[in-house]
């Protein structure tokens, strides 16, 4: 997965839904360990007042039940997650034929699937049947049919046999570029 993607995606997702993390949700084991508690309450999404003449941009990547004024739970995050998968392995932008589309117009006519031509794509890219069966999963335009967070980890760790992840890039910021920096940090680290 390429860091750079992952950021992007996780604050457009941020910049939309805003969480509020206060120090004691924060959990710490011995290990080191940080783990989010009690702190992501499921809430509904903030529009725009003129969704009639906005444009969808990143709401896309918000679930069609959100869009439609749902709360935001952890099956919007799988189907956001879906949209990540797509976007790597594919190699292309989500809904990227809709994103001029009006907030209004996107959320009446949201259709993951078709929109974004997944089975057709996923069959082109050489996509396992399983892989592109969660993919489907995942952006199932119902929340109450889509897998939980655990089950796509359990059928995530079946990508690394995946034939098209020959299609993920990498990132702009190149290894040799992070390394840098990372070298910059933990060099200074190590001497002390």
């Amino acid at each position: 997965m390429t860091y750079n993607l992952f950021i992007t995606f996780t604050w457009g997702i941020l910049s939309l839904v805003t969480i509020l993390i206060k120090l004691w949700f924060l959990q710490v084991d011995f290990q080191g360990t940080v783990k989010l508690s009690g702190g992501c309450l499921p809430r509904r999404a903030t529009f725009p007042m003129e969704k009639e003449s906005i444009g969808v941009g990143d709401f896309v990547y918000l679930s069609p039940d959100v869009l439609r004024g749902e709360l935001y739970i952890a099956c919007a995050d799988v189907y956001a997650l879906g949209l990540l998968f797509y976007e790597m392995f594919l190699n292309l932008r989500s809904f990227d034929n809709q994103r001029a589309m009006t907030l209004d117009l996107f959320t009446s006519k949201v259709d993951p699937v078709a929109m974004n031509r997944v089975p057709e794509l996923c069959d082109e890219a050489g996509m396992t049947e399983s892989t592109k069966n969660l993919l489907l999963w995942c952006l199932d335009i119902s929340a109450g049919r889509r897998p939980t967070i655990q089950v796509v980890a359990e059928q995530a760790k079946q990508f690394k046999l995946e034939p098209c992840t020959a299609n993920v890039k990498r990132s702009v910021f190149s290894d040799q570029k992070r390394h840098k920096a990372l070298r910059r940090n933990t060099s200074k680290n190590l001497l002390s």
